[in-house]
């Protein structure tokens, strides 16, 4: 077998934190986000004109920045951001039976996406730029998340009409 020189790699194969065994073994994901509370983020977004783009989360191990190399595996493979969390959290909430709607705030291109190579500084910044944004929508879904409890526990404690 001729000799090869690696130049670049692509992780694929980190072990996920919810292997546990057969704990999270089959479980369903088809609509892992739900989607009535993506519609009421995406309406509390367009409300307080907020740009809020929807798209694949490919969850990355780690806690590196990825390579070049990864980032056009990934783009293959359909991703449309790179992130370290939100999919774990998103797995262990839908086995608890949890509906789920998840917000991710994109701090930093990819390597090669941009002139220079992303840093952990940039990173920091960039997400301390969107806090504003960010606690005003999910403020905003939250209040109109508990109005349509209160509305529920007002038509659940009704007497019926004899």
């Amino acid at each position: 077998m001729p000799a090869s020189r690696a130049t670049a790699f692509a992780l694929l194969a980190a072990a996920s934190l919810l292997w546990s065994g057969n704990w999270i073994a089959g479980r369903a994901l088809r609509d892992a986000y739900d989607p009535v509370l993506r519609a009421r983020m995406r309406e509390n977004a367009r409300r307080l004109a907020i740009d809020l783009a929807e798209g694949t989360y490919l969850a990355y191990a780690g806690p590196s920045f990825e390579t070049p190399a990864e980032i056009r595996a990934f783009r293959i493979l359909g991703a449309d951001a790179v992130g370290m969390s939100t999919v774990p959290e998103v797995i262990l909430a839908r086995h608890c039976g949890l509906r789920v709607c998840a917000i991710s705030v994109i701090a930093n291109l990819a390597e090669g996406m941009a002139a220079d190579s992303p840093s952990h500084a940039q990173t920091l910044a960039a997400a301390e730029r969107a806090t504003g944004d960010l606690a005003r929508l999910i403020a905003a879904f939250c209040a109109e998340e508990v109005s349509d409890l209160d509305h529920e526990d007002t038509k659940d404690t009704k007497k019926p009409a004899s």
